[in-house]
This record gives C-alpha cells, structure tokens and sequence, in this order.
C-alpha cells in the first residue's frame, strides 16, 4: 500500500520523494565505498583519497539505478491504474513490472567501475537466486523454501548450496579454464593451500589433460 501511494502521488511530489530517495542512495554508497578503501590503504587517507573518483562513479550509478527503478515502477503503476476496469493483463503484471524496472535499472550500474560492479553482480545474482529459488517453491509447492529461522536441516537451497560447492571445487581441480581468472585466483586464496597442496592439485590437473589428449574419461587414470 505504501508503494502505491508513492508510485501514485502527483509528479511535483513524486520527484521530490524520489530525488530524496536517490540521494540517499548515493550518500551512503560513497560513504561505504570510502570506507572500504579507507580499510583496504589500512587507514591512510591521503592514498584512499587517490581512488575517489571511482567511489563517486559508484555512488552516481547506484543513484542512477534507484531513480530508473522507481521511475520504470512509476509507470506500470499508472498503466495498472488508467486499465483498472479492464481485464488484468500480463504486461501489466508486478512480475512484468519488476523485471522490466530491475532489467531498465542494471544498465545504470554501468556507470560504476568494473572492479564494483563484479561485487555488485555477485550480491545481485545472490540475492535473484535465493527469490527465484523461494518463489518456484511457492508457486509450484513442490517443497518449502527456508522462512525466516528454520529448524529444518535438509532443504532445497542446502542441496542447492552444496551442489555447487561440489562443481566449483570440481571446475577448480580438473577445468580451471573454464573459470574466470579472478574467480579462480580468490578461490585459490580463499583455500590457502601449502605448497605440497598446490602442488597435488596441479598433478591432478596435469592427469586430467594427459586422460583427454589419450582419449579416456577424466579421472580414470587417477583410479
């Protein structure tokens, strides 16, 4: 209901409700990237000062995004409203809306630095994963998504988790070219491995080349 009344307010009030939002946006995400350079230069300001224009890039494109979400949002509202006598369509449905809003939205992340946007991608893909996960669980009522605090110890998203825990361990062993560089060097620093495990892996690797060039499956030579 909120929204609606705000999506929904005369266009005077509308941009000023949205230009208070986006501004808000951009002063916080300054503020938190500021802040992580501040951590990552181990509190020199002057170095973490250097960097200052890719946090205000970042700010601009997080405000960006937030004024073409709403703005996107806005519409469909008044589309929905001017048909409300007609038959729902689904060009006019909250699952169009947010898609429509969320996909218009992205390009204005562009504006951020590339290093940024990959941890932005990475909290968006998340964060889509686990709603799409939990909506196909609601509509189809083939299992029930994890809801707040939830004794259960097996679920969908646990399978999920593990499952691709399992393939990015197996992409990192036996087809490390398949990964992205920076995905495959946090990973290798996130294990920090020994040499003597460095070296195993990179002999598993060697084996699963040799198997492919012979023509068997890999890991048959490793039995």
């Amino acid at each position: 209901m909120a929204d609606r009344k705000f999506y929904l307010q005369s266009s005077e009030e509308f941009m000023k409700t949205l230009g208070r939002k986006a501004g808000k946006v951009v002063k916080y995400s300054i503020i938190m990237r500021f802040a992580l350079n501040l951590v990552l230069h181990r509190l020199n300001l002057f170095k973490a000062m250097k960097n200052s224009l890719s946090v205000l890039r970042l700010g601009l494109g997080c405000g960006a995004f937030n004024v073409v979400f709403h703005l996107v949002r806005r519409f469909f509202a008044l589309k929905r409203q001017a048909k409300r006598t007609r038959k729902n369509s689904i060009f006019l449905s909250q699952e169009f809306e947010l898609t429509c809003a969320c996909s218009l939205a992205s390009f204005a992340l562009h504006i951020a630095p590339p290093n940024d946007i990959r941890i932005l991608k990475v909290v968006i893909f998340s964060r889509a994963m686990t709603s799409l996960v939990a909506y196909v669980g609601e509509a189809t009522g083939l299992y029930r998504p994890i809801e707040g605090e939830d004794d259960r110890r097996l679920t969908v998203e646990y399978f999920l988790a593990i499952t691709a825990c399992f393939f990015l361990v197996y992409c990192y062993i036996f087809a490390p070219h398949s990964m992205p560089p920076s995905l495959f060097k946090t990973v290798t620093r996130a294990l920090a491995m020994s040499d003597g495990e460095k070296r195993l892996f990179d002999v598993l690797r060697a084996i699963s080349e040799l198997e492919l060039k012979m023509g068997y499956k890999v890991g048959t030579m490793a039995k």
